[in-house]
């Protein structure tokens, strides 16, 4: 049984998993410079059940309930500061890509439609959004299936201290999980990580496929949009940047969502397992 002033309102792993991708997404869009795509993957398996491992360590953290009141301090901290950094990027991209301030004021007035969404309404947009999202994937790979040449790839290994920095990634909804999803389902929300790594390692590969292992090493993965073949799209970087900015949304409400009850949750005693 749940004990708390406020019975708990259990989140979808499903909707962390799509407030993941979109960080996935523009950490995936920047090659870590000092890795060829086949070390990129072997490494960022690494980094990846590394950050598994570090997941299960904090889950078993904060199950001891003398730790639990401030771990749930330490999520909402953590999704506050990464919900900002997501607002900045979108902001940022939408500056680059739109003129004039309609795509702002798009942006202000969506996130503030779902600052205050509860667990229901974020678990049914994050079930629409991934959708979209493996769509433009599939998409992604048809326009430059054509292109792809294994001869490309680079069958070196190659890692810098710069590059190393770059594969592991944090991400405050791995702190989500021993407070806002349930404990059946915590063990498949504790491959996240390998979420994270499947995107990235998938643009790493993508790039140096079709670029050549020199080449890639010198563009980001921005220039396999541009270098999309199908022809259905004119800018096929735009449309899959309509769906990032849409996971962006999501995932700020997300962060909100986790910031807000992680809070309620420290201040009234955190929910006993």
């Amino acid at each position: 049984m749940e004990t708390t002033a406020a019975k708990t309102e259990w989140l979808g792993v499903g909707t962390l998993a799509a407030s993941v991708l979109c960080e996935s997404i523009y950490n995936g869009m920047r090659y870590p410079q000092g890795f060829t795509a086949r070390s990129f993957v072997f490494a960022g398996a690494a980094a990846a059940l590394a950050a598994g491992a570090l997941i299960v360590l904090f889950r078993a953290l904060a199950a001891q309930v003398w730790l639990r009141t401030a771990s749930a301090w330490l999520c909402a901290a953590a999704a506050a500061v990464a919900a900002g950094q997501t607002v900045v990027q979108a902001l940022g991209l939408l500056g680059q890509t739109f003129s004039g301030t309609a795509g702002w004021l798009l942006a202000f007035f969506a996130a503030a439609a779902l600052w205050q969404a509860d667990g229901h309404m974020l678990d049914s947009t994050g079930w629409v959004l991934r959708r979209l999202a493996a769509a433009a994937a599939v998409l992604l790979l048809a326009g430059v299936w054509q292109q792809l040449a294994w001869q490309n790839l680079s069958f070196g290994w190659q890692a810098g201290a710069q590059g190393a920095a770059g594969l592991f990634h944090f991400y405050p909804e791995y702190l989500a999980l021993p407070f806002f999803v349930q404990r059946s389902l915590r063990g498949r929300a504790g491959l996240l990580p390998l979420l994270d790594y499947g995107v990235c390692a998938g643009f790493a590969l993508l790039n140096e496929l079709v670029f050549g292992a020199a080449l890639a090493q010198r563009l980001s993965e921005g220039e396999l949009l541009r270098a999309w073949g199908l022809g259905i799209f004119s800018r096929f970087d735009s449309f899959l940047l309509l769906i990032w900015l849409m996971l962006a949304l999501l995932r700020v409400a997300v962060l909100a969502y986790l910031a807000r009850n992680a809070v309620r949750q420290a201040g009234k005693g955190a929910v006993a397992e």
